[in-house]
């Protein structure tokens, strides 16, 4: 329930090249504390035993990232108004209870392929944990 402090700026320069000090960025609360806590929770469902499950679970109920608790939120909605379109969205953060990745993604599938996007978000959190956040090498557990 807090916003975390944007980074936009990494030094600001003035007229003869001296750097500036930057002011630090303020968080600020947002949502009530035990809110954001249900709120957690119930994006945490999503992935175990929700609408994304079929991502985040092997057919054993597993977690195929190993170690790593996701929290998100499916959408879909369909454009009908001339060419057919299917969007599918999907939000979250990673992992879970400490995140250290925010994330979302939009697909627009036409008639002749449907991807989901909470599928594209397993895939990039996977590239994401492997790829250097110190997560171990292979997240993926074995299907």
């Amino acid at each position: 329930g807090v916003t975390p402090p944007m980074h936009v700026v990494s030094r600001v320069v003035d007229d003869a090249g001296a750097a500036e000090p930057l002011s630090s960025p303020q968080t600020r609360r947002v949502l009530d504390e035990e809110v954001a806590k249900t709120l957690g929770r119930m994006m945490i469902g999503t992935t175990e035993f929700g609408t994304a499950r079929r991502s985040f679970r092997d057919k054993d109920g597993k977690p195929v990232l190993r170690g790593i608790s996701v929290a998100g939120k499916t959408g879909t909605l369909t454009r009908r108004d001339g060419k057919y379109l299917l969007y599918s969205w999907f939000v979250g953060f990673a992992p879970a209870q400490h995140p250290k990745i925010a994330f979302a993604v939009l697909l627009g599938n036409g008639d002749s392929r449907y991807v989901r996007a909470h599928q594209v978000a397993k895939d990039l959190l996977h590239g994401y944990f492997r790829g250097g956040a110190g997560e171990g090498r292979d997240l993926l557990a074995k299907r």
